[in-house]
């Protein structure tokens, strides 16, 4: 599904982005570290307020997930990046709150693009079906 939706290039950024949920976090042995996530964080550094504290953090964000005391069933509630980003503490996760707010904001398809380009198109069709032969030689 993931590879439909976007670019190839793109494809293991998205798959990083969503190592990040909760259940996923659950789902590892070990905590979550830079090295799981080269892609994502080589791509949004730049973006991110403290990227020397991403190592720290992701342990923390890991240890968070990771607890026995956490029910499988409050993981799967925030399965949801736009949910996840409700509950994260901008204090003590600024950098995985950066990395979910740019999650959440990732286009997800290209069908505005797509109506926008059609549009055009059948606009540029009736104008050339109604233009004289110098104007429309000067459209190519």
């Amino acid at each position: 599904m993931v590879k439909d939706r976007f670019n190839s290039a793109l494809v293991p950024v998205v798959k990083q982005f969503l190592l990040l949920l909760p259940t996923a976090v659950a789902a590892k042995d070990s905590p979550l570290t830079s090295e799981d996530l080269p892609d994502l964080l080589n791509l949004y550094s730049g973006d991110l307020p403290a990227p020397s504290a991403v190592d720290a953090e992701l342990f923390t964000w890991s240890t968070k997930w990771q607890s026995p005391s956490l029910q499988d069933e409050d993981r799967a509630a925030l399965n949801s990046i736009v949910k996840l980003l409700g509950v994260t503490d901008s204090d003590f996760f600024p950098n995985v709150r950066v990395l979910l707010q740019i999650a959440a904001t990732m286009a997800v398809t290209s069908a505005e693009c797509e109506r926008s380009i059609s549009r055009l198109r059948h606009i540029k069709t009736c104008l050339r079906s109604t233009m004289a032969e110098e104007r429309l030689n000067g459209l190519t």
